[in-house]
Protein backbone atom coordinates (compact mmCIF):
# COMPACT_ATOMS: atom_id res chain seq x y z
CA UNK A 1 0.00 0.00 0.00
CA UNK A 2 1.27 3.49 -1.04
CA UNK A 3 0.02 7.04 0.16
CA UNK A 4 -0.02 9.80 -2.09
CA UNK A 5 -0.97 13.54 -1.85
CA UNK A 6 -2.04 16.00 -4.57
CA UNK A 7 -2.80 19.33 -4.69
CA UNK A 8 -4.90 21.35 -6.96
CA UNK A 9 -4.33 24.94 -6.97
CA UNK A 10 -7.68 26.32 -8.62
CA UNK A 11 -8.82 29.59 -9.68
CA UNK A 12 -11.48 28.99 -6.74
CA UNK A 13 -10.26 26.79 -4.40
CA UNK A 14 -7.29 24.70 -3.52
CA UNK A 15 -7.57 21.21 -2.64
CA UNK A 16 -5.61 18.51 -1.44
CA UNK A 17 -6.51 14.65 -1.42
CA UNK A 18 -4.19 12.49 0.54
CA UNK A 19 -4.85 8.90 -0.79
CA UNK A 20 -4.15 5.53 -0.27
CA UNK A 21 -3.54 2.68 -3.06
CA UNK A 22 -3.38 -0.95 -3.03
CA UNK A 23 -2.85 -2.59 -6.12
CA UNK A 24 -6.19 -4.53 -7.38
CA UNK A 25 -8.74 -1.96 -5.56
CA UNK A 26 -10.15 1.54 -5.85
CA UNK A 27 -8.12 4.28 -4.02
CA UNK A 28 -8.87 4.83 -0.84
CA UNK A 29 -9.58 8.48 0.33
CA UNK A 30 -7.75 9.32 3.42
CA UNK A 31 -9.00 12.94 4.00
CA UNK A 32 -9.68 16.32 1.50
CA UNK A 33 -8.76 19.90 2.53
CA UNK A 34 -10.19 22.72 0.04
CA UNK A 35 -9.59 26.33 0.94
CA UNK A 36 -11.23 28.94 -1.32
CA UNK A 37 -8.80 31.29 -2.09
CA UNK A 38 -10.49 33.27 -5.25
CA UNK A 39 -7.14 33.08 -6.94
CA UNK A 40 -9.00 33.97 -10.50
CA UNK A 41 -10.93 37.08 -9.05
CA UNK A 42 -7.99 39.53 -10.10
CA UNK A 43 -6.50 37.37 -12.59
CA UNK A 44 -10.14 37.42 -15.04
CA UNK A 45 -9.97 41.38 -14.09
CA UNK A 46 -6.98 42.46 -14.84
CA UNK A 47 -4.76 39.83 -16.19
CA UNK A 48 -2.53 39.53 -12.85
CA UNK A 49 -2.80 37.75 -9.39
CA UNK A 50 -3.52 40.18 -7.04
CA UNK A 51 -1.00 40.24 -4.20
CA UNK A 52 -3.33 39.86 -1.75
CA UNK A 53 -4.52 36.70 -3.07
CA UNK A 54 -1.02 35.19 -4.00
CA UNK A 55 -0.58 35.68 0.24
CA UNK A 56 -3.76 34.35 1.14
CA UNK A 57 -2.96 31.25 -1.36
CA UNK A 58 0.59 30.79 -0.07
CA UNK A 59 -0.58 30.78 3.01
CA UNK A 60 -2.32 27.65 2.28
CA UNK A 61 0.00 26.06 0.74
CA UNK A 62 2.04 26.57 3.67
CA UNK A 63 -0.38 24.92 5.93
CA UNK A 64 -0.33 22.17 3.62
CA UNK A 65 3.41 21.34 3.35
CA UNK A 66 3.13 19.39 7.08
CA UNK A 67 -0.53 18.22 6.89
CA UNK A 68 -1.09 14.32 6.74
CA UNK A 69 1.63 13.47 3.84
CA UNK A 70 4.42 14.39 1.60
CA UNK A 71 2.68 16.45 -1.51
CA UNK A 72 3.37 14.32 -4.08
CA UNK A 73 2.55 16.62 -6.95
CA UNK A 74 0.87 20.63 -7.15
CA UNK A 75 -0.22 21.88 -9.91
CA UNK A 76 -1.95 25.09 -11.12
CA UNK A 77 -4.63 25.74 -13.39
CA UNK A 78 -6.63 27.96 -15.59
CA UNK A 79 -6.00 31.60 -13.24
CA UNK A 80 -2.34 30.42 -12.63
CA UNK A 81 -1.61 29.71 -16.25
CA UNK A 82 -3.19 32.81 -17.58
CA UNK A 83 -1.70 35.21 -14.90
CA UNK A 84 0.89 37.79 -16.75
CA UNK A 85 3.04 37.88 -13.40
CA UNK A 86 2.42 33.52 -12.53
CA UNK A 87 6.23 33.31 -12.57
CA UNK A 88 6.64 35.26 -9.40
CA UNK A 89 3.46 33.26 -7.92
CA UNK A 90 4.97 30.00 -8.75
CA UNK A 91 8.06 30.68 -7.07
CA UNK A 92 6.68 31.67 -3.66
CA UNK A 93 4.20 29.00 -4.06
CA UNK A 94 6.67 26.11 -4.22
CA UNK A 95 8.34 27.54 -1.19
CA UNK A 96 5.46 27.74 0.55
CA UNK A 97 5.07 24.52 -0.45
CA UNK A 98 8.11 23.20 -0.37
CA UNK A 99 7.96 21.32 -3.58
CA UNK A 100 7.42 22.32 -6.92
CA UNK A 101 4.22 24.23 -8.51
CA UNK A 102 3.93 22.53 -12.09
CA UNK A 103 1.39 25.04 -14.04
CA UNK A 104 -0.42 22.68 -16.41
CA UNK A 105 -2.41 23.40 -19.97
CA UNK A 106 -6.26 22.36 -20.40
CA UNK A 107 -5.92 19.17 -22.31
CA UNK A 108 -3.79 18.01 -19.73
CA UNK A 109 -6.21 19.54 -16.99
CA UNK A 110 -8.97 17.29 -18.74
CA UNK A 111 -6.43 14.47 -18.98
CA UNK A 112 -5.81 14.67 -15.63
CA UNK A 113 -9.93 14.64 -14.49
CA UNK A 114 -10.63 11.50 -16.85
CA UNK A 115 -8.14 9.85 -15.51
CA UNK A 116 -9.57 10.45 -12.12
CA UNK A 117 -12.43 9.74 -12.46
CA UNK A 118 -11.81 6.49 -14.69
CA UNK A 119 -9.70 5.59 -11.44
CA UNK A 120 -12.64 5.67 -8.52
CA UNK A 121 -15.92 4.45 -10.58
CA UNK A 122 -16.71 1.29 -11.53
CA UNK A 123 -19.65 1.61 -13.13
CA UNK A 124 -18.38 3.55 -15.99
CA UNK A 125 -19.09 2.88 -19.42
CA UNK A 126 -16.61 2.67 -21.68
CA UNK A 127 -16.62 6.44 -23.27
CA UNK A 128 -18.84 8.50 -21.05
CA UNK A 129 -18.97 12.35 -21.06
CA UNK A 130 -17.42 13.84 -18.42
CA UNK A 131 -17.59 17.65 -17.59
CA UNK A 132 -15.72 19.74 -15.08
CA UNK A 133 -17.21 22.85 -14.23
CA UNK A 134 -14.09 24.79 -12.21
CA UNK A 135 -13.48 27.92 -11.20
CA UNK A 136 -11.87 29.71 -14.16
CA UNK A 137 -12.14 26.46 -17.52
CA UNK A 138 -14.48 24.37 -17.88
CA UNK A 139 -13.13 20.87 -18.94
CA UNK A 140 -15.19 18.53 -21.42
CA UNK A 141 -14.12 15.10 -22.38
CA UNK A 142 -15.22 12.62 -24.43
CA UNK A 143 -12.95 9.29 -24.76
CA UNK A 144 -9.73 11.06 -26.62
CA UNK A 145 -11.17 13.76 -27.65
CA UNK A 146 -11.24 16.66 -24.79
CA UNK A 147 -11.88 20.57 -24.58
CA UNK A 148 -10.92 23.11 -22.43
CA UNK A 149 -13.12 26.33 -22.55
CA UNK A 150 -12.70 29.73 -20.78
CA UNK A 151 -16.58 28.90 -18.67
CA UNK A 152 -15.11 28.83 -15.32
CA UNK A 153 -17.92 29.54 -12.62
CA UNK A 154 -15.84 32.02 -11.03
CA UNK A 155 -14.51 33.98 -14.19
CA UNK A 156 -18.11 33.98 -15.79
CA UNK A 157 -19.45 35.25 -12.29
CA UNK A 158 -16.77 38.14 -12.60
CA UNK A 159 -17.43 38.75 -16.55
CA UNK A 160 -21.24 39.36 -16.53
CA UNK A 161 -23.59 38.94 -13.43
CA UNK A 162 -23.04 42.20 -11.55
CA UNK A 163 -26.35 42.24 -10.50
CA UNK A 164 -28.30 40.03 -7.13
CA UNK A 165 -30.64 38.36 -8.20
CA UNK A 166 -29.03 38.78 -11.82
CA UNK A 167 -30.94 40.99 -14.58
CA UNK A 168 -32.20 39.07 -17.57
CA UNK A 169 -29.70 40.58 -19.98
CA UNK A 170 -27.07 39.48 -17.88
CA UNK A 171 -28.10 36.18 -18.59
CA UNK A 172 -29.20 36.51 -21.97
CA UNK A 173 -25.40 38.03 -22.14
CA UNK A 174 -24.06 35.28 -20.13
CA UNK A 175 -25.79 32.23 -22.65
CA UNK A 176 -24.78 33.78 -25.28
CA UNK A 177 -21.51 34.09 -24.45
CA UNK A 178 -21.58 30.20 -22.84
CA UNK A 179 -22.82 28.80 -26.74
CA UNK A 180 -20.31 30.47 -28.26
CA UNK A 181 -17.45 29.05 -26.47
CA UNK A 182 -18.79 25.76 -26.30
CA UNK A 183 -19.52 25.40 -30.03
CA UNK A 184 -16.92 23.30 -31.07
CA UNK A 185 -17.38 20.78 -28.29
CA UNK A 186 -21.25 21.08 -29.31
CA UNK A 187 -20.74 20.36 -32.73
CA UNK A 188 -18.88 17.86 -32.70
CA UNK A 189 -20.67 15.98 -29.63
CA UNK A 190 -24.44 16.60 -31.27
CA UNK A 191 -23.66 13.53 -33.40
CA UNK A 192 -22.30 11.15 -30.43
CA UNK A 193 -23.71 8.45 -28.82
CA UNK A 194 -23.55 9.64 -25.04
CA UNK A 195 -24.46 6.97 -23.40
CA UNK A 196 -23.21 8.33 -19.85
CA UNK A 197 -22.76 11.79 -18.57
CA UNK A 198 -20.37 12.60 -15.32
CA UNK A 199 -20.02 15.76 -13.46
CA UNK A 200 -17.16 16.61 -11.64
CA UNK A 201 -16.54 19.81 -9.35
CA UNK A 202 -18.79 21.12 -6.32
CA UNK A 203 -21.12 23.05 -9.13
CA UNK A 204 -22.16 19.08 -10.45
CA UNK A 205 -22.13 17.84 -6.99
CA UNK A 206 -25.15 20.52 -6.55
CA UNK A 207 -26.66 20.25 -9.53
CA UNK A 208 -26.63 16.28 -10.41
CA UNK A 209 -29.50 15.39 -8.18
CA UNK A 210 -32.23 18.25 -9.31
CA UNK A 211 -33.74 19.22 -12.45
CA UNK A 212 -31.77 21.27 -13.55
CA UNK A 213 -33.77 23.57 -15.44
CA UNK A 214 -36.35 24.36 -12.43
CA UNK A 215 -33.39 24.51 -10.50
CA UNK A 216 -31.69 26.92 -12.30
CA UNK A 217 -34.88 29.16 -12.36
CA UNK A 218 -34.95 28.99 -8.51
CA UNK A 219 -31.37 29.79 -8.35
CA UNK A 220 -31.73 33.20 -10.48
CA UNK A 221 -34.88 34.20 -8.69
CA UNK A 222 -33.31 34.31 -5.34
CA UNK A 223 -30.75 37.52 -4.06
CA UNK A 224 -27.23 35.24 -2.63
CA UNK A 225 -28.92 34.81 0.93
CA UNK A 226 -31.50 33.07 -0.39
CA UNK A 227 -29.28 30.85 -2.21
CA UNK A 228 -26.86 30.25 0.60
CA UNK A 229 -29.98 28.92 2.56
CA UNK A 230 -29.87 25.71 0.34
CA UNK A 231 -28.41 23.33 2.36
CA UNK A 232 -26.66 21.88 -1.04
CA UNK A 233 -24.76 25.03 -2.02
CA UNK A 234 -22.99 26.50 1.42
CA UNK A 235 -21.98 30.06 1.89
CA UNK A 236 -19.51 30.73 -0.46
CA UNK A 237 -20.16 28.24 -3.64
CA UNK A 238 -23.96 30.73 -3.77
CA UNK A 239 -21.77 33.08 -5.09
CA UNK A 240 -20.66 31.60 -7.94
CA UNK A 241 -23.51 28.61 -8.51
CA UNK A 242 -25.53 30.61 -11.07
CA UNK A 243 -23.16 30.63 -13.85
CA UNK A 244 -21.55 27.11 -13.20
CA UNK A 245 -25.25 26.20 -13.37
CA UNK A 246 -25.76 27.42 -16.37
CA UNK A 247 -22.65 26.08 -18.32
CA UNK A 248 -24.50 22.34 -17.48
CA UNK A 249 -27.92 23.88 -17.84
CA UNK A 250 -26.79 24.85 -21.76
CA UNK A 251 -24.60 21.50 -22.46
CA UNK A 252 -27.08 19.34 -20.63
CA UNK A 253 -30.08 20.82 -22.68
CA UNK A 254 -27.95 21.92 -26.39
CA UNK A 255 -27.71 17.66 -26.64
CA UNK A 256 -30.52 16.31 -25.14
CA UNK A 257 -29.11 14.72 -22.10
CA UNK A 258 -31.69 14.13 -19.01
CA UNK A 259 -29.01 14.42 -16.46
CA UNK A 260 -25.86 13.63 -14.84
CA UNK A 261 -23.72 11.52 -12.36
CA UNK A 262 -21.29 12.69 -9.96
CA UNK A 263 -18.32 11.77 -9.25
CA UNK A 264 -16.03 13.49 -6.38
CA UNK A 265 -12.86 12.74 -8.26
CA UNK A 266 -11.43 14.80 -10.71
CA UNK A 267 -7.88 16.42 -10.75
CA UNK A 268 -6.81 15.32 -7.57
CA UNK A 269 -7.48 12.03 -8.20
CA UNK A 270 -6.25 11.91 -11.74
CA UNK A 271 -2.66 12.79 -10.32
CA UNK A 272 -2.71 10.62 -7.74
CA UNK A 273 -3.85 7.50 -10.28
CA UNK A 274 -0.64 8.62 -12.49
CA UNK A 275 1.53 8.39 -9.49
CA UNK A 276 0.10 5.20 -8.56
CA UNK A 277 0.53 3.61 -12.23
CA UNK A 278 4.18 4.62 -12.64
CA UNK A 279 4.89 3.50 -8.74
CA UNK A 280 6.42 7.15 -8.26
Amino acid sequence: MSRYAAVDIGSNTIRMDVAEVTPGRLPQLVSTDKNVARLGESVFRTGALSSDSMSVACGILKRLSGFRAPVSRAVGTAAVREASNREEFVERASAALGVPIEVISGEEEARLIQSGVRSHMRDLCEKPLIIDVGGGSAEIIFGPRVWSLPLGALRLQKLFLHHDPPLPDELTALFRFIAEKAAPAITELSGAHIEQVVGTSATARIVAPTKVREFFARLVSLDLAGRQGIESIGPQRAEIIIPGAAVLLYILETLRLPGLTYSPAALCAGIIADLSASGT
